[in-house]
């Protein structure tokens, strides 16, 4: 076996060496951390919709029935989270279940079968400190798609939502706005998709559609990538100066 040594005048070189890639590894894993940490604080959902902020003026019951609202976006987008208003009474007890579907546009009307639906993940509900005649207290939810959608530009579509795992009656409604997209919003009584009504008060329901999917997000490099690069960089200056 042969025995590399390196001769002694050329130890300051190599420990030299040594301690450089040692400090450019060390701020290599800075920088990557300070990158992904920046990234995390920048990246905010992208608003896709916006059919009105709440209103507490009026809601529609959304465990008694599936109710659903229009909309459209100006581009090609991928939906993964939708943020929505509810006023309930207080004696009210939210079982946790949040279901979501999304239907075509047939004659102005949801399509009979969703083409999209699953349950909410990471709902967050908070109290807005709000209330509707002093007695319904107004929450705002948020939750992320099982899997983001992909929905084209100028394609009317309709977002329901039910908020129980069966349907009896919680009193918990789907808040309203002042605003709105398309015609007003309709109900499936019982969940009967079949049978789509309209109120004889049409209201538009408020809610907001977002995308937390980016195409433009630099990839950083592990730390492992960079220990990788190093080694390959010190073999090349051992071997000229070592």
């Amino acid at each position: 076996m042969t025995r590399l040594t390196i001769p002694h005048k050329f130890f300051p070189v190599c420990i030299g060496v040594l301690f450089a890639a040692l400090g450019f590894l060390q701020t290599g894993r800075a920088s990557a951390t300070q990158s992904i940490f920046a990234q995390k604080l920048t990246t905010q959902p992208k608003v896709l919709f916006d059919n009105g902020a709440p209103s507490l003026t009026a809601g529609r019951e959304a465990t008694l029935w599936i109710q659903a609202e229009d909309f459209a976006v100006n581009q090609d987008s991928l939906l993964d989270n939708i943020e929505f208003w509810t006023v309930e009474a207080p004696e009210s007890k939210w079982d946790g279940t949040l279901k979501y579907y999304l239907f075509e546009d047939i004659d102005g009307t949801p399509d009979t079968q969703p083409f999209v639906s699953g349950i909410g993940a990471n709902v967050l509900k908070q109290a807005t400190n709000r209330s509707l005649f002093n007695y319904y207290d107004e929450y705002s939810y948020s939750f992320d798609l099982e899997k983001p959608v992909k929905i084209a530009a100028n394609t009317t579509y309709w977002l329901g939502l039910h908020l129980s795992n069966n349907f009896d009656r919680d009193d918990i409604y789907w808040e309203t706005t002042d605003k709105g997209f398309g015609t007003n919003g309709m109900s499936a009584y019982l969940g009967n998709l079949e049978n789509w009504s309209r109120s004889s008060a049409p209201v538009e329901r408020a809610f907001v559609l977002n995308s937390k999917s980016s195409t433009n997000n630099r990839e950083v490099p592990e730390p492992s990538v960079i220990l990788g690069t190093l080694l390959v960089v010190g073999a090349t200056l051992r071997s000229k100066k070592c």
